[in-house]
C-alpha cells in the first residue's frame, strides 16, 4: 500500500490528479479498494485521503489541474475553452463551473459527467481563436478575446463580471484588436457603451478611435448595463479580482442596510464597553476556535489564558496544536481590544482595522512560531499558495491576485461610512479573498466585531452549533451568488443574546465566571 501510494503521489498532477496508465493495475486496484483513489472520468482518478470528509475540497483543488491534463492528453493544442468558460476562468468565478464548454478542432462533440455535479461539453469548430496557457496547462482565450466573444446572456446575466473584466483591460488596443479581427460591429458598440456607462470616457473614446481607424462602419454605441446599475468606478484595476471585490462591496451595501437597524452610536463609557468585550472572551474563543476545527474546551482556553496551562502535569494540555491556538487567540484578542479602544476614542474604525488585522493574524500564530512550528517568514505578508475550503463551493483568488484584491478591500473598508456595512462586508469579503494560509475566519470575526462594538452594537459570537452550516452557506452566497443579504441576516440574528440562558442570582444579576479562578 505504501509503495502504491508513493507511486500515485509521484505522478499526480497538481498533487491530486492521477492518470490510470501511470500506475500498474495492481497499484491502481489497491488504492481504489482502500478509497485513496476516486474515479473522475474514464482513466482518471482523484487522489485524496479517505475518511476525512474533504472530498469536495479535494475536487476543488484538483479541478483545474485535471482539466489542463485531461484536455491536453486528449486534444494536444487543438482546443480552447469557450469565451464564457474562459471568462469564468479569468474572473475567478467563486464556484467551480458546473459546466465547462470546450472548443476543439478534432471534430469531437460530446458531454462528459464529472464529480459533484460538474460536466464538460465538447464541441467542434473549424478554427480556434488565439489562446494562452494558464498555470495548470489549460488553454484559454486571452481576456480581451473572451470579453468580445462572450454570449449575449453573459452581458445580461453577469453585469458585475463583465464590468470587472472591462475595468481590468489596460489599454484600448487590447480590446480593439479582437473587435477588428472579427469585424464585431455590434459588440464594438457594446464595449464602447459599457465604458461610457462606467464613466470611463477616455477608454470609450480610445476604443472608438481604434475601430474607426480600422474601417469598421456602423458602430452604434449601446449601454449593455441599462438593466443593471454599474458598481465600479471610472478607473482601471490591476486585475479582475480587485475589480470584483469593489463591485461586490458596492453592489451589496443596500442589502446590509436593509437588515440592520441604525447604529446606537459610539459608547459613551469606553472603559465599560471594553470590559463587556473582555467578559465575552471565554465563550468567544471557544466558539471561534471550535468553528475552525480546533478541539478545544472552555477549560483549556481558560488555563492557557490565565497561565495555568501545564502540558507536563495535565495530559489534556499536551495537545500542542490546540493549546497553541488557544494561546494565540488570547494574545490576538488583547491586541484587538487595544485597537478597539482607539476606535472608541474617535479614530476611524475602518482605518484602524485595515491597519490592524495583519497584527491580529501574526499574534494568532506567534505562539506556534515560538514553538518552532511556524517560521517567522510564514507570518509576513499574504499567502503564496492556493487554498481550497472544506465548506462551500467558493474557491479563493489565486496567490498572485491576493495583494491587488486586498488593496481594494482595505480602501473599501476605510472609506465606508456605515459601521454595519463595514462589519458584514468586511467579514464576508475578507473570507472571500482568504489572504492568509490560516486564521482567516478568526481574523474576519475580529474585524466584524470591532466595527460593531465601535458603533454601539454588541460583540457578536458566531456559535459552533447547528447554525454554523447556515453561516458557511451565507458566506458562500456572497461568493457564488453575489448576495450579502443572507450573511447580513445571520449576523443580525446572532447579535440577539438569550439572557434567559445566562445564570442569575436572586436579585437578577448576571453571573460571569472569573477568567482567573472560576469564581463569579
Amino acid at each position: 500500500m505504501a509503495q502504491a501510494l508513493a507511486a500515485a503521489r509521484s505522478v499526480a498532477a497538481g498533487g491530486r490528479v492521477v492518470r490510470s496508465n501511470d500506475l500498474s493495475r495492481a497499484q491502481r486496484e489497491r488504492l481504489v479498494n482502500a478509497e485513496w483513489l476516486t474515479l473522475i472520468a474514464r482513466g482518471w482518478y482523484l487522489l485524496s485521503q479517505p475518511g476525512t470528509g474533504g472530498e469536495q475540497a479535494a475536487w476543488a483543488g484538483a479541478y483545474w489541474p485535471f482539466v489542463g491534463q485531461y484536455l491536453a492528453d486528449r486534444f494536444g493544442d487543438n482546443y480552447c475553452l469557450s469565451a464564457d468558460s474562459s471568462l469564468d476562468h479569468w474572473l475567478n468565478q467563486a464556484a467551480l463551473p458546473k459546466q465547462l464548454s470546450v472548443m476543439n478542432s478534432k471534430g469531437i462533440s460530446d458531454k462528459l459527467d464529472w464529480p459533484h455535479g460538474a460536466s464538460c461539453v465538447l464541441w467542434s469548430t473549424q478554427s480556434l481563436p488565439p489562446t494562452q496557457t494558464d498555470a495548470h496547462g489549460a488553454r484559454v482565450m486571452p481576456l480581451p478575446w473572451a470579453i468580445v466573444r462572450a454570449s449575449a446572456g453573459t452581458w445580461e446575466k453577469q453585469p458585475l463580471d463583465m464590468q470587472a473584466a472591462l475595468a481590468s483591460i489596460k489599454n484600448a488596443d487590447e480590446i480593439a484588436q479582437p473587435l477588428v479581427a472579427g469585424n464585431l460591429v455590434a459588440v464594438a458598440g457594446k464595449v464602447i457603451g459599457a465604458y461610457r456607462a462606467l464613466r470611463n470616457d477616455a477608454m470609450a473614446d480610445a476604443v472608438r478611435k481604434r475601430v474607426d481607424s480600422a474601417g469598421m462602419r456602423g458602430v452604434a454605441e449601446v449601454n449593455p448595463f441599462v438593466a443593471a446599475p454599474f458598481v465600479l468606478g471610472p478607473r482601471q484595476y490591476r486585475s479582475p479580482y480587485a475589480a470584483r471585490v469593489e463591485g461586490l462591496w458596492n453592489k451589496n451595501q443596500a442589502a446590509v442596510l436593509a437588515v440592520f437597524p441604525s447604529p446606537p452610536g459610539i459608547p459613551k463609557d469606553a472603559e465599560l464597553a471594553i470590559k463587556r468585550v473582555q467578559e465575552t472572551y471565554i465563550h468567544d474563543a471557544y466558539n471561534s476556535l471550535s468553528i475552525e476545527g480546533y478541539e478545544v474546551s472552555e477549560a483549556l482556553i481558560e488555563r492557557v489564558r490565565s497561565g495555568t496551562w501545564n502540558p507536563d502535569g495535565n495530559p489534556a494540555d499536551g495537545d500542542q496544536r490546540n493549546a497553541l491556538a488557544a494561546r494565540g487567540y488570547w494574545e490576538a484578542f488583547q491586541q484587538v481590544c487595544e485597537d478597539l479602544t482607539e476606535m472608541l476614542k474617535g479614530k476611524p474604525p475602518g482605518e484602524v482595522a485595515a491597519n490592524g488585522f495583519h497584527k491580529w493574524y501574526e499574534l494568532l500564530f506567534t505562539p506556534a512560531m515560538r514553538a518552532g512550528i511556524h517560521a517567522p517568514k510564514d507570518l509576513i505578508g499574504y499567502r503564496t499558495h492556493p487554498v481550497y475550503l472544506r465548506a462551500g463551493q467558493h474557491v479563493p483568488p489565486p496567490p498572485d491576485a491576493v495583494s491587488d484584491a486586498m488593496e481594494v478591500f482595505e480602501k473599501c473598508l476605510a472609506s465606508e461610512v456605515n459601521p454595519a456595512v463595514r462589519a458584514v462586508l468586511g467579514h464576508a469579503l475578507f473570507t472571500y479573498i482568504h489572504p492568509f494560509m490560516d486564521g482567516n475566519g478568526r481574523t474576519a470575526r475580529f474585524l466584524m466585531n470591532t466595527q460593531l462594538v465601535s458603533a454601539g452594537y454588541p460583540w457578536t459570537i458566531i456559535k459552533n452549533d447547528a447554525s454554523k452550516t447556515r453561516y458557511f452557506a451565507a458566506l458562500d452566497a456572497l461568493s457564488t451568488e453575489q448576495d450579502a443579504s443572507q450573511i447580513a441576516r445571520f449576523i443580525h440574528e446572532a447579535m440577539k443574546v438569550d439572557w434567559s440562558a445566562v445564570p442569575k442570582d436572586e436579585t437578577g444579576k448576571v453571573w460571569i465566571p472569573s477568567p482567573h479562578d472560576g469564581s463569579a
